[in-house]
């Protein structure tokens, strides 16, 4: 396999660079470099190649990271001992056998994907055996595997974040120890963990499981994830321009929008997207669950909206950084007029609405994403709207909501969590708002948390406040069962852990 030394390596939006002593690309080959005969022997050929990483990483003492999209926007893959590319480990198979399941598990709807495999590799494969994953983020080109470790939430109030649909995985901690993690239910039979994940010791425990699901690589390697999906759905969506005077009545109660007389009669998705200076044209885009039948085209995706990322669009013209609010105001009018078009009643199914994110250009960007609860909603838009004309924000505001994680640290924690997300172009002058937009927070009293995978100001004090002692005591605790020495506990933390107050040790 592949080996760089001092490998200088940056994130997919430009924000963050680092060197690594050793970059290793991993693929599901032999040690000769020929391809394994037969689904489950290449398979666990790439198992065998990361374990031969950890091994060398062991012997000389060497922290681990993996990536995969290389999305994330915190220095949470940020290392100086070997960094994993994992992109191509990227198999995936849609339904399991019963030999393969627990009795009463239904098979069909389990898919089982490799570490690297795209959000949207796993849509096409789904899709042709008739399933669809429960929820998505907004695109479709991150890692499965770093969606679920950042908690990347979902689109729909009604479901939860990407992590919940997630109910097995094989972590590797080293050549010799490596585990098959569920919750208190067992979903594979002994026959899939011998096949996929020989020699794992199997954990079944909700505290382990759900601490796992979000926990930013610090657990280990993240080999594989058992996915449940659900028979193919279509979603009718509408996208249309309201005053913000009437949208802000809504920010509340997302499941409450018969008042916007839109054709949509049981919300699955709501979204806002709010140029801070231009209020008379607030984007709103809903969506509800319909039936798929197999005459039903799967409709290309939209112009714009809930398909690409706004993220990226920022990202395309980061080189226009404008300097006062009259010039903010002109830019992202005009951006916001192209790529967000009025439409009604169109209907596709998840993944040719949610997807684009494996062809986007790169563009230096940045981006912040808060956690609220729902009832929030209102009075943090209250803060954050006049604060945008005070310190000056050269970017978007997206209002999306999403159920509760059962995640143990997944920002996604409150019943109904508004999800507002700030993209903008790389600068200063973002920057400085993001430093205005903390304390203006704190200073009303608004309680909210932080997207792991975006820019944020975490450390271990607020960490703890955010989340409770017992939650975090409780991660902490379930990664010290998955790592049992202290030496493999500081194989897989960095700066960023060390900074979370999340790296304690099990002995002092």
């Amino acid at each position: 396999m592949p080996v760089y030394t001092n490998y200088k390596w940056t994130n997919l939006h430009e924000n963050i660079s680092f060197t690594a002593e050793q970059y290793h690309v991993i693929y599901n080959r032999n040690p000769d470099g020929s391809t394994p005969i037969g689904f489950v022997a290449k398979w666990n050929s790439g198992l065998n190649n990361i374990k031969t990483v950890l091994r060398d990483a062991i012997t000389n003492g060497k922290p681990v990271k993996v990536f995969g999209g290389g999305w994330s926007l915190s220095d949470i893959q940020k290392t100086t001992g070997y960094l994993i590319n994992a992109n191509a480990l990227n198999m995936i198979e849609p339904g399991l056998p019963a030999t393969q399941v627990e009795p009463g598990i239904p098979g069909n709807l389990y898919c089982l994907a490799q570490c690297g495999a795209s959000v949207m590799e796993i849509n096409t494969q789904l899709q042709q055996s008739n399933l669809a994953l429960s929820t998505s983020g907004a695109s479709d080109g991150q890692s499965i595997v770093g969606a679920i470790s950042t908690g990347t939430h979902g689109s729909s109030f009604t479901f939860g974040s990407m992590q919940d649909f997630v109910e097995g995985l094989h972590i590797v901690v080293s050549d010799t120890l490596h585990y098959w993690v569920e919750g208190n239910t067992r979903i594979v039979s002994d026959v899939f963990v011998n096949n996929f994940a020989p020699g794992a010791t199997r954990i079944n425990n909700d505290a382990v499981f759900q601490a796992a699901l979000v926990s930013f690589g610090s657990f280990g390697v993240i080999y594989a994830v058992l996915i449940k999906a659900e028979p193919i759905y279509a979603l009718k969506r509408c996208q249309k321009y309201f005053p913000w005077v009437t949208i802000r009545n809504f920010l509340n109660d997302p499941s409450n929008i018969a008042g916007l007389g839109l054709p949509v009669a049981n919300p699955y998705y709501f979204s806002v997207l709010v140029n801070p200076y231009k209020l008379d044209a607030t984007v709103v885009s809903v969506m509800e669950k319909v039936a798929f039948t197999p005459q039903m085209p799967p409709t290309s995706n939209p112009s714009f909206g809930p398909s690409n990322d706004v993220l990226h669009v920022i990202g395309k013209v980061s080189s226009i950084i404008p300097h006062t609010i009259p010039t903010i105001m002109k830019w992202l009018d005009k951006l916001i007029k192209k790529q967000y078009k009025e439409e009604s009643n169109v209907v596709s199914i998840p993944g040719y609405t949610f997807m684009d994110g494996t062809s986007i250009a790169k563009g230096k960007a940045l981006s912040v994403e808060i956690g609220i609860d729902v009832s929030q909603a209102l009075a943090a838009a209250n803060i954050i709207i006049p604060l945008c004309n005070v310190t000056p924000f050269p970017g978007i505001i997206t209002f999306r909501y999403v159920k509760k994680s059962k995640s143990t640290l997944a920002f996604t924690k409150y019943p109904v969590t508004c999800a507002i997300e700030f993209p903008a172009p790389f600068s200063n002058q973002t920057n400085n708002f993001y430093n205005a937009l903390y304390p203006a927070l704190d200073a009303a009293g608004i309680e909210y948390t932080l997207h792991w995978g975006q820019c944020n100001n975490l450390n271990d004090i607020n960490v703890r406040t955010k989340y409770g002692d017992a939650a975090v005591d409780a991660w902490i605790a379930a990664r010290q069962t998955i790592l049992p020495t202290n030496a493999l506990q500081t194989m897989y933390a960095n700066d960023f852990l060390h900074r979370l107050g999340l790296d304690e040790l099990s002995v002092v």
